[in-house]
């Protein structure tokens, strides 16, 4: 790939610790399914509290060097996974939650738009400014 174009970014799917893969020599980044992991828990379940949530993104943050958290490709779901508006109970509660505005905080690419609303039937309320 890099022959073909040099600055292409190259990111892989990995579930656990991707650290082997984001040494510079294969991948950039990896779609971050511990960030999503995080969020659906704290966010869509409930099933952690502020702290844990806290600590579960500083330990996927410090486990990786800054260019590889640079190219990480934080999502809230995938085709591999539940669609967050759905465990949230849908669009108004994942609004209200605070995933969408949290999700985009930070360092990495962003995946927002995925299967949630392709279809056009749902689709959060994000700031404006955004």
């Amino acid at each position: 790939m890099r022959g073909i174009n040099p600055d292409a970014v190259i990111i892989g799917e990995n579930w656990w610790n991707a650290e082997p893969w984001l040494r510079g020599d294969q991948f950039d980044g990896v779609m971050n399914y511990a960030v999503q992991r995080a969020s659906v828990l704290y966010f869509a379940e409930d099933r952690i509290g502020p702290k844990k949530f806290e600590e579960s993104l500083t330990e996927n943050l410090v486990r990786y060097t800054d260019q590889a958290n640079d190219c990480m490709l934080n999502l809230l779901d995938s085709h591999d996974t539940a669609r967050f508006l759905n465990t949230c109970g849908g669009g108004g509660q994942a609004e209200k939650r605070g995933g969408f505005p949290i999700h985009l905080c930070g360092n990495a690419l962003h995946l927002l738009r995925y299967g949630n609303w392709h279809d056009g039937r749902q689709r959060p309320r994000l700031p404006p400014d955004l």
